[in-house]
């Protein structure tokens, strides 16, 4: 009776695993319609101050935009007639921004522009000789002077824009490091047909990782599309049945609605199992003290970055009956960026975060010995108020075990009130 209830739970978990693993690898690889919106765009006025005209451009790079918009290149032609206008900016896709009020020949005879933003109340000009000397003043002042002032109005842009690439959102780079620690770390599934929890024999575990995550924002000026593609190559070194090392190198570029980023991340921690769960042994524990960075780089947003963080990974496992298998993982760690000084010139994007993780994941063998099924839920909190408060990641995946190896292909699912994301994960890993 028991054997036959157990049967029928398994029938109900294969079909648990296979149809949203099949579904959501169908989804993310749908096409998506293109949305005419960028994140960055200029809204310039001009003319008879009794009847303005209006002109919109955007761009998906920062830079050309203000290029474009101070040497009234390309669209912005039209404004060569006139010596003064006001440009309205949208930034990082959040409309108005701040506001380039432009004289191109002041009392003084230089070229002036003056910043004003009604989020932080900036009221700042800038004076300069020419069109072009004036551009690298603008840019210089935004990302790489990095003065209180502009430092402020990021700040509060990226507090209050859906597009965040830095902090507070499932796609920022603190919550992406959190995942990559906690996936690496401990929220992991069997790594082969043996049953005892990795690192309870002496050896070596390596993987290939390829993730690929499709993700739509809510924005004021529309729907946002990014695609973005990651690939990791993680490393564990047994020592003994109780101490192994554990390290990872990532890459991945998103492109979000034209606008690239790139980035590079270390990974790097010390596995202690106080619990060894052998395979005849139905309980595990393992603590993982870790530390990490990551690099982040585009130069259509004019966006360079470097985040460390430091935490600490529990994970708890129970064999349950048969093959299955029931896991817990929590996660502490703290973020912080790390000023970069390159000459005379400094970049600092503040970054001060704490995220927790919490995630459960059952394990049960399907219809073939060698295929198992995974379901999976995780929660993530950020302690410092910026952009999203948490968020909750769902899913379910398959693994095709043998004696060394596993092959593994996880769906996941994460939405808030501004974004909804897919992702799809390959993995290919060796017991040595």
């Amino acid at each position: 009776m028991v054997a036959e209830k157990f049967g029928m739970l398994r029938k109900w978990f294969n079909a648990l695993c296979l149809a949203p693993t099949l579904l959501l690898a169908g989804l993310l690889w749908l096409p998506v319609n293109s949305p005419a919106a960028k994140l960055f765009a200029v809204t310039a006025s001009y003319g008879d101050p009794a009847a303005r005209s209006l002109l919109e451009v955007e761009n998906s790079s920062f830079p050309d935009l203000v290029k474009d918009l101070i040497n009234n290149y390309q669209q912005f032609e039209v404004l060569q007639s006139y010596s003064d206008y006001s440009a309205k900016i949208r930034f990082f896709a959040l409309p108005d921004a701040f506001e380039f009020n432009i004289n191109k020949n002041n009392a003084n005879g230089l070229y002036e522009v003056r910043v004003v933003s009604k989020l932080t109340g900036l009221d700042k000009t800038f004076e300069a000789v020419d069109s072009e000397d004036m551009q690298q003043k603008i840019i210089d002042w935004l990302w790489v002077e990095g003065d209180d002032e502009a430092l402020e109005l990021l700040e509060e842009i990226f507090k209050k824009s859906t597009a965040v690439i830095s902090d507070g959102s499932p796609e920022a780079s603190t919550a992406r490091m959190a995942d990559s620690a906690f996936y690496l770390f401990g929220f992991y599934h069997g790594s082969s047909l043996q049953p005892a929890m990795r690192g309870a024999e002496s050896g070596a575990h390596i993987e290939l990782r390829v993730n690929s995550d499709s993700t739509t924002f809510k924005s004021p000026v529309g729907t946002l599309h990014g695609d973005r593609l990651s690939v990791a190559i993680p490393l564990w070194l047994h020592f003994n049945s109780r101490l192994s090392y554990v390290g990872q190198m990532d890459v991945s570029q998103l492109d979000l609605e034209g606008t690239r980023f790139y980035d590079l991340g270390l990974q790097t921690g010390l596995a202690v199992r106080p619990v060894v769960r052998k395979s005849e042994e139905r309980f595990g524990w393992q603590i993982t003290p870790f530390i990490g960075a990551k690099s982040v780089l585009s130069s259509d947003a004019i966006t360079a970055a470097v985040l460390y963080h430091v935490g600490v990974n529990n994970r708890f496992e129970w064999r349950l009956y048969e093959r299955s298998s029931l896991s817990f993982t929590t996660q502490y760690a703290d973020y912080h960026n790390i000023k970069i000084e390159i000459d005379d010139y400094e970049l600092n994007t503040e970054i001060d975060q704490q995220i927790v993780k919490n995630g459960l994941m059952l394990e049960v063998p399907l219809f073939w010995k060698p295929l198992y099924g995974h379901l999976f839920a995780i929660d993530t909190r950020f302690i410092e108020d910026f952009g999203e408060n948490n968020y909750q990641t769902y899913g379910t995946g398959l693994s095709l075990r043998g004696k060394t190896f596993a092959f593994s292909a996880n769906t996941m699912f994460e939405k808030t009130d501004s974004l909804e994301r897919v992702q799809l994960r390959l993995s290919l890993g060796w017991d040595l």
